[in-house]
């Protein structure tokens, strides 16, 4: 296989195995419920994916450094087909706890491995790959739930857990294809994993500022979530709009990932993250002034399109002061990430919920990217 293919099976898997993610989650609170789950049961359910992806990416990421990603993508791809299995004939509250505790740690090892192998094997073409990987996720995970609601009113809502499992064997035979004829993106038996070199590369304030916009943008998409519906009445519309916002936000950054094909030399440029998020700022400040609700339909736009970008480019960034251990440095970017936003909307409600307006938060968040881009301007010199 040409190598310029191997990261376009890549693509397909990851579009078809969100496909199946995006299908399953969506029925996820009618199945616990359905078995008599109450809404504590159905938040701790679907809350424990995070926690374990959380926890699970630097482990996961030093597993595929050492094993390869040969090995821990297209197995952990193939054992999501048991796991749909599980969660379609289970139909019991600690199945499915357990199921998306392992569906954390399944997808740790998936992105680990399929951005640590593309940022060694492409590494003057990995902000264009990363960019088509996200936005082929972002399309399958966006079709999953539509998908889901057609399949689970014909046949039943347990039925879109079929579809985990079906695309799951598609996605493996695929990633199986991609990594044909390749062995070398391992350690050796007898070579140990550079740990001293993960410990010295945390230490660097300019690996420390990538992590930390990761788990920024975290915290302002588990925020924008979970108060889409007060932003929403804030512009003059029902409540019930707030998946309006979401799809915009979402969608911009999908464009933005795909847009990576043509802009990624102006994407690599050490001005771009503080060009972006001062922008994208500045429009937030013409919606405190005017109170133009147009001014703050763009500025989510423009944060759903600058946050996709700039999420490529510190996952390239981290993969490139961590060589060797390129996995393990996807995982490191994921961390920060995953911290935010399981825990973003949390901060937000206990701290700062009496003191200002959500959309002033997640304004005050581009503020700080825009601090902490201006940093990563002047330490990339």
């Amino acid at each position: 296989m040409k190598d310029s293919h191997r990261v376009y099976f890549l693509a397909v898997s990851s579009f078809f195995y969100m496909t199946g993610i995006g299908a399953s989650l969506a029925v996820f609170p009618l199945a616990i419920r359905s078995v008599g789950g109450s809404d504590l049961e159905v938040s701790v359910t679907i809350g424990i994916w995070a926690l374990v992806y959380l926890l699970a990416n630097i482990p996961a990421g030093l597993v595929s450094d050492k094993l390869g990603p040969s090995v821990t993508v297209p197995l952990s791809f193939i054992l999501n087909v048991p796991l749909g299995l599980l969660f379609y004939f289970g139909k019991s509250t600690p199945f499915y706890l357990a199921g998306r505790a392992l569906e954390g740690i399944l997808e740790a090892l998936i992105w680990t491995g399929i951005f640590g192998f593309t940022a060694k094997k492409f590494s003057g073409l990995k902000l264009k790959s990363f960019g088509l990987l996200y936005g082929a996720m972002s399309l399958g995970f966006s079709i999953g739930p539509s998908l889901s609601v057609y399949v689970s009113t014909v046949f039943g809502i347990y039925s879109p857990f079929l579809i985990l499992s079906a695309v799951s064997i598609l996605a493996s035979i695929f990633s199986a294809l991609s990594f044909k004829g390749i062995d070398k993106f391992k350690l050796s038996e007898k070579e140990r994993l550079p740990i001293d070199k993960l410990l010295a590369a945390i230490k660097e304030p300019v690996v420390i500022a990538y992590v930390l916009i990761a788990y920024i943008i975290g915290t302002f998409e588990s925020t924008f979530v979970s108060f889409s519906p007060e932003l929403v009445v804030s512009i003059g519309f029902a409540s019930t709009m707030a998946g309006l916002l979401l799809t915009l936000y979402y969608s911009s950054g999908l464009v933005g990932q795909f847009s990576l094909n043509f802009i990624d030399k102006i994407v690599d440029k050490r001005a771009f993250p503080i060009t972006s998020y001062i922008l994208a700022l500045t429009v937030f400040t013409l919606t405190l002034i005017s109170s133009n609700t147009v001014f703050l339909v763009l500025f989510i736009a423009l944060a759903g399109f600058f946050n996709g970008l700039n999420t490529s480019r510190l996952q390239s960034k981290l993969s490139s002061r961590l060589r060797e251990l390129e996995s393990t440095a996807i995982g490191l970017g994921n961390t920060g990430w995953a911290i935010g936003y399981s825990g973003g909307a949390t901060v937000y409600t206990l701290l700062f919920r009496n003191e200002m307006t959500v959309s002033l938060w997640i304004g005050l968040l581009t503020g700080i990217l825009a601090l902490v881009s201006l940093y990563v301007a002047l330490a990339e010199q």
